[in-house]
């Protein structure tokens, strides 16, 4: 399909519906998701090219020699990310492609679509998701409005993916627009748990708390409020608090000194709950501080310095 028939079902989806609908392959309709996606990324890809040579003539014009070097480095890697974005931008489309038809036809086979998922997803690709890649890439260049129009396109594409929805299950609008409202939806809404998910344990892993190399669901809920004792040989006493939601077991910490002397952890009690603090002793063995480690089976290691 060529360029121009691709916009003009965009446009007009009950022509593109018309003319294509039911006769689109496999093949047309990878390679126009492909075109597509090749298309966008060549725009991306000089946006960032055109940034990299301001910013490399802005940041080292003045420099001489010096400046030739650093800027042709530069220009080179905005070359190699023009060339990148439009290798990576049709592999991101054609994956988001599937997992979007994927969502939508869940939902539209559940509201009585009569459609298949492989002519769906050919008509999406073909009639919304190639064109609409194609006019983004083509007014997003276009100074001050650019940007706008690229959004009014986009709603406008809400009413083409109607339109081929509803054409391609036999059913209603109102059924077409929540095939692809709740399918959508329930896709970004995976994505973004997903993200937060993964940012989270990436978060975790940079302060120390929860991260992919999981602790015990109640780790980090003791405190030491005292610490004394510096000297060698003494006992030390610690003031321990459970700041944490569940019961903790005293009986299986061990201080862990810096020359790598264990000991166990006398308490007062056997076991802390919520909100409470009980005592705790610990004989220095020749250490030369009161400053060490609590380690145990439900808390993750506690620095402790007098």
């Amino acid at each position: 399909m060529s360029i121009k028939r691709k916009l003009h079902a965009f446009v007009h989806p009950m022509d593109g519906m018309t003319e294509f609908g039911g006769k689109l392959t496999w093949g047309n309709a990878v390679l126009d998701v492909i075109i597509g996606g090749v298309i966008l990324g060549f725009a991306i890809g000089l946006a960032g090219f055109i940034a990299m040579l301001v910013g490399v003539h802005s940041s080292f014009g003045s420099l001489g020699p010096l400046g030739m070097i650093l800027g042709g480095a530069g220009i080179a890697m905005g070359a190699m990310m023009w060339v990148g974005a439009m290798i990576v931008t049709p592999i991101i489309a054609v994956i988001g492609w599937f997992i979007d038809s994927i969502a939508i036809w869940i939902i539209a086979k559940i509201i009585g679509g009569k459609g298949s998922f492989s002519e769906q997803t050919k008509n999406l690709g073909s009639l919304v998701i190639a064109p609409l890649m194609i006019i983004d890439a083509m007014v997003v260049w276009i100074p001050i409005v650019g940007a706008f129009l690229a959004f009014l396109v986009s709603l406008y594409s809400v009413y083409t993916l109607t339109v081929v929805l509803k054409e391609t299950h036999k059913f209603s609008t109102i059924r077409a627009i929540i095939s692809w409202f709740i399918g959508l939806a329930g896709v970004y809404l995976g994505i973004a748990v997903g993200m937060a998910g993964l940012l989270y344990f990436w978060i975790g892993g940079l302060t120390g708390g929860p991260s992919i190399h999981s602790i015990p669901s109640n780790s980090n809920m003791l405190t030491v409020v005292t610490a004394c004792g510096p000297s060698p040989k003494s006992t030390s006493t610690l003031l321990v608090s459970n700041v944490g939601t569940q019961t903790i077991s005293l009986s299986n910490l061990k201080f862990v000194y810096p020359n790598g002397t264990k000991a166990n952890l006398k308490c007062k009690d056997t076991k802390l709950v919520s909100g409470s603090t009980t005592k705790c002793t610990v004989t220095n063995f020749g250490s030369g501080s009161g400053s060490g480690t609590i380690v145990g089976n439900q808390i993750s290691p506690i620095g402790v310095r007098c």
